[in-house]
């Protein structure tokens, strides 16, 4: 396999947006980056509902088709143009792979969580939940149950993360141990929109990762200039998230950039922490392709620091690297355990 060491940005030139990423080994034992997305065009009248790509190094990509399994998709659509956003993917065990996203469904109110199964990355997934349980038909704001983010935190338990728009919160709640419904009574808010804001400020995308045992909160989003940015969270006394700070905004080249997936590499030959995030970005100069607005992909180093007792990230300098960079390199050893011990 040849070794890449320098890339420059961006690492995928196709439209992807919303971008997730899950590490398998393959069959050889290399690791395989498996990168999904929001649906895009495929020619004049069809999709590719979610679509599917695959990587060895974060920086040459492959197509891999569509991750869902099309069979369950007519079933599914409110009306012929089909709608399905914002996929994540959570690993419950070997062999058993969780795939979340958004769906618009019959006789459903607003986005609606849905989950598909699958035993590995490349095969495709089954639509096994839609929508995902009721929670979301009891809230009364219309984006209650968009941007899915599951994850299994520090404590062992899974959690999702929802929500967001000008009006709102960011909220949390935990799942059940298959995945596949939230508890009622866990669900509670993680952040609201700043009333002192003007509407045009919402959330999107927001994730919880955690370091070192301490979670912190990215949300991307305009401000009241219509900017968009990806914004990092701190627990308050409270137990939610303010807003503290801009970690990554667009330049003279990218605009648009956001929803942020991390990648955690492990350590690298110096045993510094080696984390990596691909963001989806519009280059200015092709904002639109195929009457859509066409989102890239670029990767950018994450950087971790202790400020007031508490762990922060940047992402790459702020802002997105147009400059030739050195390539990720990782442990494959420490990568595959972690991996095996469902610490990915």
């Amino acid at each position: 396999m040849t070794v890449t060491r320098f890339f420059k940005n961006p690492v995928y030139t196709e439209n992807f947006p919303d971008p997730t990423v899950a590490i398998q080994i393959n069959r050889e034992g290399d690791l395989e980056f498996h990168a999904f997305s929001t649906q895009r065009r495929n020619g004049e009248s069809g999709y590719i509902f979610i679509p599917h790509i695959i990587s060895t190094d974060l920086i040459h990509w492959q197509k891999a088709g569509s991750a869902l399994d099309d069979k369950a998709i007519p079933d599914m659509i409110v009306q012929d143009t089909p709608k399905f956003w914002a996929p994540e993917v959570l690993q419950l065990a070997e062999h058993h792979w969780l795939l979340y996203f958004n769906a618009k469904l019959r006789a459903r109110k607003g986005p609606q969580i849905c989950v598909a199964k699958s035993p590995d990355l490349g095969t495709p997934f089954e639509v096994v939940k839609a929508p995902l349980d009721d929670i979301g038909q009891m809230n009364s704001y219309p984006f209650a149950d968009i941007d899915p983010c599951p994850f299994r935190s520090a404590d062992g338990n899974l959690y999702i993360t929802y929500g967001g728009g000008t009006e709102c919160p960011v909220m949390i709640a935990q799942l059940r141990n298959d995945g596949l419904a939230r508890i009622p009574s866990s669900q509670r808010p993680l952040l609201y929109p700043n009333p002192a804001i003007e509407a045009k400020q919402w959330y999107e995308a927001s994730r919880i990762v955690e370091f070192e045992g301490q979670p912190v909160l990215i949300t991307s989003g305009p401000d009241a200039r219509t900017f968009y940015q990806v914004r990092l969270g701190v627990l308050n006394e409270q137990g939610r998230f303010s807003q503290e700070r801009v970690i990554y905004q667009g330049n003279d080249t990218w605009d648009r950039v956001g929803q942020p997936v991390f990648i955690n590499l492990g350590e690298d030959e110096n045993d510094e922490k080696n984390w990596w995030a691909l963001v989806h970005g519009v280059e200015r100069k092709h904002a639109y392709k195929e009457g859509e607005i066409y989102r890239q992909l670029l990767l950018e180093k994450v950087h971790w620091k202790l400020e007031e007792g508490r762990w922060v990230l940047t992402i790459g300098e702020g802002r997105p690297n147009l400059a030739m960079q050195e390539a990720p390199r990782w442990d494959p050893v420490r990568v595959a355990s972690r991996i095996s011990a469902g610490n990915d």
